[in-house]
């Protein structure tokens, strides 16, 4: 004779835990990148005059 499942059984701890870690790090991260996009200001990397870069050097 075959045993059937019982139904509503629950799922083991370890799965649930691996669960709420995934989503805790999911929204981390969806909050690290709108922090990131909030808290920047400007282009990555500004242009630069080289005549202007030169005068500051020779200034030192």
């Amino acid at each position: 004779m075959s045993q059937s499942p019982v139904r509503g059984a629950q799922p083991s701890g370890r799965s649930v835990l691996y669960a709420v870690t995934g989503l805790m790090m999911a929204a981390l991260l969806a909050t690290a990148v709108v922090a990131g996009n909030v808290v920047w200001n400007g282009t990555p990397y500004p242009s630069a005059d080289p005549d202007t870069v030169a005068q500051r050097l020779k200034q030192r």
